[in-house]
């Protein structure tokens, strides 16, 4: 992949040039990041397909309703955290930036982690299986990431560089 000055993004192995490809819309004068979209709709469709596993399995779809909000919560609360640990030496110098979103940063690994974590407090505190929260749960968040790993082609986050071959 190859990525022009422009923004264009050329995939040549593929043969196909996307031309000015744009990184969001615009909606009543704010910039709203495909990103944030693709990560709102990874959340959303994550969520709604553990609602399905959870009833069909005749587990209680409340219960995993009221687990969503605080790992959704606590996720990205460690997303930004791991984020901002991995490049400390930059946030140390600008601690204004620590909370800001808008320049991007978020951690899949410290939402996972944030997000096991408030599991297993909230297992303990409802009293039910931690094992069977977790079983239900990763197959949403596996949707999850396919969905929001396609925020990275639109950042152009993580793509690496073309290369000629070895």
């Amino acid at each position: 992949m190859v990525i022009t000055a422009d923004g264009s993004v050329r995939l040549p192995e593929l043969g196909l040039d996307i031309e000015h490809l744009t990184t969001g819309i615009e909606l009543f004068g704010l910039h709203i990041s495909f990103y944030g979209i693709l990560i709102a709709c990874a959340m959303l469709f994550g969520l709604l397909l553990t609602k399905y596993l959870a009833k069909k399995s005749g587990q209680s779809m409340e219960l995993y309703l009221d687990f969503a909000i605080f790992a959704i919560i606590a996720g990205i609360a460690g997303a930004r955290a791991v984020y901002v640990l991995q490049r400390w030496s930059y946030f140390k110098e600008a601690p204004k930036e620590i909370l800001s979103l808008s320049n991007g940063g978020l951690s899949f690994l410290g939402a996972l982690l944030a997000a096991f974590l408030v599991a297993w407090l909230f297992c303990k505190r409802k009293k039910y299986e931690l094992k069977k929260l977790c079983d239900t749960a990763i197959v949403g968040v596996l949707l999850g990431q396919i969905i929001g790993r396609w925020g990275d082609f639109f950042t152009r986050d993580m793509l690496g560089t073309y290369s000629e071959g070895l």
